[in-house]
């Protein structure tokens, strides 16, 4: 290294530092191996892990490149300790490109310290690895001997972790080895977008043969299901824990669900059944909708890049998505993976406003089709659920009926069953009716009804739902469902609404005025949601802030 030029220490630099680069690729996939749940085989293994080690290797060598002027600025100092302390920027850039995001989400939640302390970690990594490398390249120059090369080294270390990678991803666990074999299933399809008025079955004006003729054939269409909030990840929440929003806390597409929560999943999970979700938007993929899945199909890059630290730089977080069609096939391969195996499954698909129904009536009809093929439609119960009525990924204004009266449709093999249940009812009874469905005791937490009683004679009366949101100006909301009649107020402006939704389906008639006692009874029951929700609303993380996140959200 004597000697050397400057370009000729600037390219060694930067071809070490693609070496580390390789390293933390590899290591990477071995760690998604070990903690990820996507169903693997071992081709997806190890082209997952080239790519990873060769992303990341090309990435550090970009930035050795970028670091490489150290060697001009420092150039009276020897040669190993200007290319130690490129390789040591390197290592320093590539930390951070692994924590940046994490401490960024520290900050969005109020934790500034923690957030701190994990952008300092860079400063750790320059000063372990300049002060090695700067030893064994010394050794280098002066002609000790120093054993087989970093490089070699790093390149054999790299290869067997992503041999390691795939064999532990295609051998992992999927559930189901402690159930028993004639255990029913359960299958949860939610769809983002999809409107009550879309639906035949469910008197709406589109044309939707597929839904009509499962529903005809032993299924129960509700008319008045009701989500808790237009906001997806606090309907998912109620659908996945059977709590309002207010319990589950994820109260909006800001807060993920919270740890600690008995999920229904995990509840069939403890009963020894397998458990698979399968997500076609980012939006429900990491924010606490995945508790108690072992397996999680959420592969929206090619290559499985968007689990990578580098395809998340890269594609951000919430415009991720991958087509319907995809996401029914994924299902299908985890069927032929798992042609026996009694599971609760959740399939997570998206209406957008530019599609036709008729072709989602199509996809629908094309993933109960597979439940057929594979001999499980009669021991299934199925909910088809239009989870919210707002667009894909657009935190909707308002708790307007286009937008919390929802879809819900139900088959519950060998039950009695009701063409058409006109009773109101919510999402948050779905958790609580596949839990009965096969035999489980009832979770402790539950705030839902056993739908199937509507079926069988059990049940006839509506449940009144409560409901939370925001504005338009982002203040928030509390209302109420009842049958036929809705109230809303808005507690910045601690206002009112009420509506006769038998006779004011468009909700464009304030009655608040011409019926003063009732809305004042209605605002008085609502009186603790509200002291909730602004409790909820003011906590740690939000603030004067909300409405950029809030902004970065829809974008």
């Amino acid at each position: 290294m004597e000697g050397w030029s400057t370009g000729a220490r600037w390219r060694y630099g930067a071809v070490q530092g693609a070496g580390l680069g390789l390293a933390a690729g590899a290591c990477e996939v071995l760690v998604h191996a070990l903690a990820g749940r996507e169903p693997w085989t071992w081709a997806y293994g190890l082209v997952l892990g080239l790519v990873a080690a060769l992303g990341m290797a090309g990435i550090a060598a970009v930035a050795g490149l970028l670091v490489g002027p150290v060697h001009t600025l420092r150039a009276e100092q020897p040669a190993y300790r200007t290319i130690a302390l490129q390789v040591a920027l390197v290592g320093a850039l590539l930390t951070a490109l692994y924590l940046v995001p994490w401490a960024l989400q520290l900050v969005a939640d109020g934790r500034a310290t923690a957030a701190v302390a994990m952008a300092m970690m860079p400063v750790g990594t320059l000063g372990v690895l300049y002060f090695n490398a700067r030893y064994w390249l010394a050794r280098v120059e002066t002609g000790k001997p120093v054993g087989p090369g970093f490089l070699p080294v790093v390149a054999v270390g790299s290869a067997v972790a992503i041999v390691a990678a795939a064999a532990l991803g295609s051998a992992r666990d999927t559930g189901g080895a402690f159930a028993l074999g004639d255990d029913p299933s359960v299958l949860l399809v939610t769809v983002d977008g999809l409107r009550h008025d879309e639906v035949g079955a469910l008197g709406g004006s589109e044309a939707t043969p597929g839904l009509d003729g499962w529903v005809a054939e032993g299924g129960m269409a509700f008319l008045a299901a009701v989500a808790p909030s237009p906001s997806t990840v606090a309907a998912h929440g109620a659908l996945l824990t059977g709590l309002h929003p207010l319990r589950h806390q994820a109260f909006d597409d800001l807060h993920p669900l919270p740890l600690g929560l008995q999920t229904v999943p995990e509840r069939f999970e403890q009963e020894g059944f397998a458990t698979a979700a399968f997500l076609s938007s980012a939006a429900v993929a990491d924010v606490g909708l995945d508790q108690g899945f072992r397996v999680v199909d959420d592969r929206f890059a090619p290559f499985g890049l968007d689990a990578l630290v580098v395809g998340r730089w890269l594609g951000g977080a919430r415009w991720v998505r991958r087509t319907g069609d995809a996401t029914v096939a994924a299902f299908g391969a985890w069927l032929d993976a798992n042609p026996d195996v009694p599971a609760f499954l959740w399939v997570h698909l998206e209406h957008r406003a530019d599609e036709p129904v008729a072709d989602l009536d199509a996809r629908l009809v094309r993933l109960l089709g597979l439940l057929d093929a594979h001999a499980r439609a009669d021991r299934t119960l199925v909910a088809i659920v239009g989870a919210t009525g707002a667009a894909p990924g657009v935190q909707a204004a308002g708790l307007s009926d286009r937008l919390v009266r929802v879809p819900l449709l139900l088959k519950a093999p060998g039950r009695p069953a009701v063409p058409r249940v006109a009773a109101q009812v919510r999402l948050l009874d779905v958790p609580v009716t596949a839990v009965a469905y096969v035999g489980m005791q009832r979770m402790d937490t539950a705030e839902g009804i056993d739908l199937l009683g509507f079926g069988d004679g059990r049940r006839s009366e509506a449940v009144w739902s409560a409901l939370i949101g925001h504005s338009e100006d982002d203040a928030p909301l509390v209302g109420l469902r009842q049958d036929d009649v809705k109230a809303v107020v808005d507690l910045a402006r601690d206002e009112v609404e009420l509506y006769d939704l038998s006779r004011d389906p468009g909700e464009a008639h304030d009655l608040s005025v011409e019926q003063p006692d009732p809305a004042a009874r209605a605002k008085a029951l609502l009186a603790p949601d509200a002291a909730a929700l602004q409790a909820l609303w003011s906590r740690p993380g939000l603030g004067a802030s909300r409405a950029a996140r809030l902004a970065a959200l829809e974008d």
